[in-house]
Order: C-alpha cells, then sequence, then structure tokens
C-alpha cells in the first residue's frame, strides 16, 4: 500500500484552490486501500452535484 504523505507544495496547491472558492477534497492512498480510483472520484462528484442541486434550490426557494 502507497504511505503518500502530502508535501508543503501539494498542500499550498490546495489551499490555492480552496481560497479560490474549489471545494477540495482528498483522499490519501493509504485511505483507500485497493478501492478503485475513479469509483471513489465518480462518487465524490455525485455527491458534490447533489449538495449544489440542493443548495441553488434552497436559494431559490428563499427568493421567491
Amino acid at each position: 500500500m502507497n504511505e503518500y504523505v502530502l508535501t508543503k507544495e501539494d498542500i499550498a496547491a490546495l489551499r490555492r484552490l480552496r481560497n479560490a472558492g474549489c471545494a477540495v477534497c482528498v483522499f490519501l492512498p493509504h485511505e483507500m486501500g485497493d478501492i478503485d480510483i475513479e469509483q471513489v472520484e465518480d462518487a465524490m462528484c455525485e455527491a458534490g452535484w447533489r449538495q449544489i442541486d440542493w443548495e441553488n434550490q434552497l436559494l431559490e426557494g428563499a427568493t421567491k
């Protein structure tokens, strides 16, 4: 199992993205084990879009 540790550069890049308004989530290889990375990425994207859509519906309802 890969025991990758985020570098200072990795963390700086993630912080830049977050500070720019991006949602950032990272699972390290040792956290994922033998799970299919693409399936996890797809699930994260789907969950993110569900949340975004739900929040937008709330905002639209508040402005009516």
